[in-house]
């Protein structure tokens, strides 16, 4: 079945380009070039050990980004990065050796068809990410970001906009065709301004009974309104299917909602609250996974900005799930200027047992989020800001320290 669709992709796409199009002349500005450049100090002290002192480090990255014939039906786009930490103790600052570390972080085309209108195909290295990052993100933040390989067939009318993807993720030998894949659909209305979308997750490592090693369906929905001052965004997940070939059966969830107000004053002022639950398991030892995965979404945005919980098995209870509760505020006393505040109360969404007592238990800690940006100049912008994170005693027992996270970060526009 995958081969299948995947050669249906093929097809689909052999037809489009194979479409007449009308190709842009020589007249116009058919080569756009434009840059950026990130640099991010940060200090970090997340041992949950006063004892231990906060260390630092920067790091840059740098992005060239090349448009090619951009007002044509026919277009195409590359983008080379360079992403490093300053003064890499492997490649010490101030020496003559070629470090090799730019990298193509994208480079695709994308062609219209004139004969369906609205019809069109994207193939090559790029980033792809929908809704709020939630379930699909690019990761900003990160100093090199996500790139997919792969191909879009997507069709845009009205108010309605579709797109079947194809992503290769590891394509570990063509012989035996035991590549992970991951596919699948997005498809969206503007009016009101909602997304479905289903994806299959599928790593293609076989055992002797031919079953993969992956077999996971993702289906749900994407949602977000305003009406009149306030704002809400809420996404719905459920998870199912089989892993470890055939030997464990899934069904896990997700559930979000953040419902915010912004005050009609002259320095705006945005007031919000909501939840964020990822399913868990209560049982780690049989044959049911209720874990929700995260898949592949932008987790600095939502799961706290020191980043404890935003990786699979980023920390000792993963396999429990996460309820995060929490509150943000937003305000700008400039136009240049924001001034923004979170806080995060953090529980295992199953229980798990105290380290203190025993007990079955679901509390994680709090953190709290502070963070400024100003745009000094149309292409300069500059943010600060700082975290702390207070643990519970049932997560790391009685002699658990706060931890502590700060940066600084400055962004050039060319």
């Amino acid at each position: 079945m995958r081969k299948a669709l995947l050669f249906v992709m093929l097809l689909m796409i052999a037809g489009l380009a194979s479409t007449p199009v009308a190709l842009a002349d020589d007249s116009g500005d058919n080569i756009r070039a434009s840059a950026q450049i990130r640099a991010r100090m940060e200090g970090v002290d997340k041992d949950f050990d006063a004892d231990i002192k906060m260390y630092t480090f920067a790091i840059l990255r740098t992005r060239l980004n090349i448009d090619l014939y951009p007002d044509s039906p026919v277009k195409g786009f590359i983008q080379i990065q360079d992403s490093r930490q300053m003064g890499d103790p492997d490649l010490e600052s101030g020496g003559t050796d070629n470090d090799m570390n730019v990298g193509l972080h994208q480079a695709f085309m994308l062609v219209k068809c004139k004969k369906i209108d609205g019809a069109y195909f994207k193939i090559g290295r790029f980033e792809y990410y929908k809704g709020d990052h939630r379930i699909l993100g690019n990761v900003g933040w990160s100093n090199v970001g996500r790139t997919w390989d792969g191909a879009v067939i997507g069709l845009k009318k009205d108010n309605f906009r579709g797109e079947i993807i194809g992503f290769v993720m590891n394509e570990r030998n063509p012989v035996v065709s035991d590549d992970v894949l991951l596919l699948g659909g997005y498809f969206e209305i503007t009016d009101p301004s909602i997304e479905f979308f289903i994806l299959w997750d599928r790593d293609n490592a076989k055992d002797i009974n031919d079953n993969p090693e992956l077999n996971r369906f993702t289906i749900g929905v994407f949602r977000h309104g305003e009406f009149q001052q306030f704002d809400y965004t809420t996404n719905l997940a459920y998870q199912f299917g089989d892993m470890n070939h055939d030997v464990m059966d899934i069904s896990a969830y997700l559930a979000t909602l953040e419902v915010g107000y912004t005050f009609d004053t002259e320095k705006p002022l945005r007031l919000a609250a909501g939840a964020d639950i990822a399913s868990g398991d209560d049982d780690l030892t049989d044959d049911k996974v209720g874990t929700y995965n995260n898949l592949y979404y932008t987790g600095h945005k939502f799961r706290g900005h020191m980043d404890f919980f935003v990786s699979p098995g980023g920390f000792d209870l993963s396999g429990y799930g996460l309820n995060d509760i929490f509150v943000k505020a937003k305000f700008q006393p400039k136009k240049e200027l924001g001034l923004n505040g979170h806080f995060h109360l953090f529980q295992t969404n199953a229980k798990y047992l105290s380290r203190v007592n025993g007990d079955e238990v679901k509390s994680l800690g709090s953190e709290v989020d502070l963070f400024a940006t100003c745009q000094v100049y149309d292409r300069f912008k500059v943010q600060v800001g700082g975290s702390a994170f207070f643990p519970s005693e049932d997560w790391l027992g009685k002699n658990a320290d706060p931890s502590y996270w700060m940066y600084f970060q400055t962004t050039a526009e060319f």
